[in-house]
């Protein structure tokens, strides 16, 4: 079954922010080694359990495995692979919003801003 991409937002939005509710507006995501970045950073998977905010995000919709999502460490949801393609250009963005914020050291209550932010400008596109 497809899905519209106002159902893909309006799922990403609900689930997000489930996810902070529990972990808390002012959490910030703690980056770990990432063999796949050669470094410090953000990843998907850690100890074969959702890590990060989109990785988290990902497995509770329902939309990617574990292995799926390590097969993807470093690579974002605009990048093509096997993973982001399955989702709508529009719900791809309001993801790499939040991701961006939550890369870039923001709480992940300012990463649900920025996705809740960026779905409302995907969303009025879709209704021009």
């Amino acid at each position: 079954m497809s899905r519209t991409a106002q159902e893909e937002i309006e799922t990403i939005l609900s689930t997000m922010t489930e996810i902070v509710g529990e972990y808390g507006k002012d959490y910030v995501y703690e980056k770990r080694w990432n063999p796949e970045a050669i470094g410090i950073g953000c990843r998907y998977v850690c100890n074969d359990a959702p890590d990060c905010l989109i990785g988290k995000l990902m497995i509770r919709a329902g939309w990617a495995t574990i292995e799926e999502l390590k097969s993807v460490e470093g690579s974002r949801p605009d990048w093509d692979n096997k993973v982001w393609p399955r989702l709508t250009a529009p719900a791809r963005d309001v993801l790499l919003a939040a991701q961006a914020a939550q890369d870039g050291g923001k709480t992940w209550g300012q990463a649900l801003d920025r996705a809740r932010a960026e779905a409302k400008i995907r969303l009025s596109s879709l209704q021009s």
